[in-house]
C-alpha cells in the first residue's frame, strides 16, 4: 500500500563502511521535509555490523532492512522496493553522494508532469584518489520518448552511465513486477533499462545539480568507457536469452548490440567474441 511518502530512497549497501556516512548525510539533507521521502538501507549480508551503524542516525525516515544472505546488489534493490512505501522511486550506490536539490527538482519534475515516466539528471564523476570532480554525464536534451530512448543513450558510442539505474527519479509502477537483472557485479544493471523502457511514456532531463559517482580511477573518461563497454554489450547479450522476452523485444536487442559494435568499433577490445542475437 502507497504509504504518505512521496519519494522512497534505496541504499543497497554491502561492506561498504568507509563511505557510507557521506552517502547517508547527503540524503539526510536533501530539500524535502522529512515527512515525505524515506530512506532504506539495505543491508546485504555484511560482515561490518551495520544495525549499530544504523542506530547512530536515530531518525524517523531512515529504515534499515537487513537480509539473511548474500543476495547481491540486484536482488537488494528488489528487497527495498518491495519495502518501499512510496509512489516514486529512487536508487542511490552506498559510496555515492547527491547535491540537496538533486531529488527534489528530478522528483517534483515528475509530480508536474503526470505523463512522465522518469526524470534523469547529470552525473559527476568524483575520483578518491586526487579528490577530484568532472563531469561525467550531462544530456543536452529535454524530453526523451520511449520510442527514442535507448537510441539517444548510444548516439555517438555507449555510455555506460546513461543506461544505470541510480541518477534517476521514476514512477514505482515502471519498476513493480518486473523481472530485473540480479547479479553480485555492477556489470549486471546495464540490463535495467529496457525492461523500463517498455513501460514508460517519456522521459525528461533535469540539468540542475548532480548525482556524485565515486570512482577510483584517473583514467580519462573516454577511455574508460571503452574499456568495459564490450562488457555492457555481453550483459545485454545474455539479457536478450531471457526466456520472458517477446520477439520484439529480442530483436530490438539484437539491433543494439549489432549497433553498438558497428558504430564503436575503434574503441570496443573484445567486439568480435560477442555474436548477434
Amino acid at each position: 500500500m502507497i504509504g504518505l511518502s512521496r519519494l522512497s530512497i534505496i541504499v543497497p549497501v554491502y561492506n561498504r563502511i568507509d563511505l557510507f556516512d557521506r552517502c547517508i548525510q547527503s540524503l539526510i539533507n536533501i530539500n524535502i521535509p522529512k515527512n515525505e521521502y524515506e530512506i532504506i538501507i539495505v543491508d546485504d549480508y555484511s560482515d561490518n555490523n551495520f544495525s549499530e551503524i544504523y542506530k547512530s542516525y536515530e531518525i524517523e525516515n531512515v529504515k534499515y532492512l537487513k537480509l539473511n544472505k548474500r543476495t547481491g546488489m540486484g536482488q537488494a534493490r528488489i528487497e527495498g522496493l518491495n519495502y518501499s512505501k512510496s509512489p516514486y522511486v529512487a536508487f542511490v550506490d552506498s559510496d555515492d553522494y547527491v547535491d540537496p536539490d538533486f531529488h527534489r527538482i528530478l522528483l517534483e519534475t515528475l509530480e508536474n508532469d503526470k505523463n512522465c515516466s522518469l526524470a534523469i539528471g547529470p552525473i559527476i564523476d568524483w575520483c578518491s584518489i586526487n579528490n577530484t570532480h568532472k563531469i561525467t554525464y550531462k544530456p543536452n536534451s529535454n524530453i526523451i520518448k520511449k520510442e527514442h530512448f535507448i537510441d539517444y543513450f548510444m548516439r555517438g558510442g555507449i555510455d555506460p552511465h546513461c543506461m544505470v539505474i541510480w541518477n534517476k527519479v521514476m514512477k514505482r509502477e515502471l519498476l513493480e513486477g518486473l523481472n530485473l537483472p540480479i547479479g553480485k557485479t555492477a556489470s549486471e544493471e546495464f540490463g535495467y533499462m529496457f525492461p523500463i523502457k517498455d513501460r514508460m511514456n517519456y522521459a525528461r532531463i533535469v540539468n540542475m545539480n548532480s548525482y556524485y559517482w565515486w570512482t577510483q580511477t584517473t583514467i580519462p573518461i573516454q577511455e574508460k568507457y571503452s574499456y568495459f563497454t564490450s562488457g555492457v554489450l555481453e550483459n545485454l547479450y545474455k539479457f536478450s536469452k531471457r526466456d520472458d522476452l517477446t520477439i520484439s523485444q529480442r530483436t530490438y536487442l539484437s539491433n543494439v548490440i549489432r549497433y553498438a559494435k558497428a558504430t564503436n568499433r575503434q574503441y570496443l577490445r573484445t567486439h568480435d567474441s560477442i555474436p548477434e542475437c
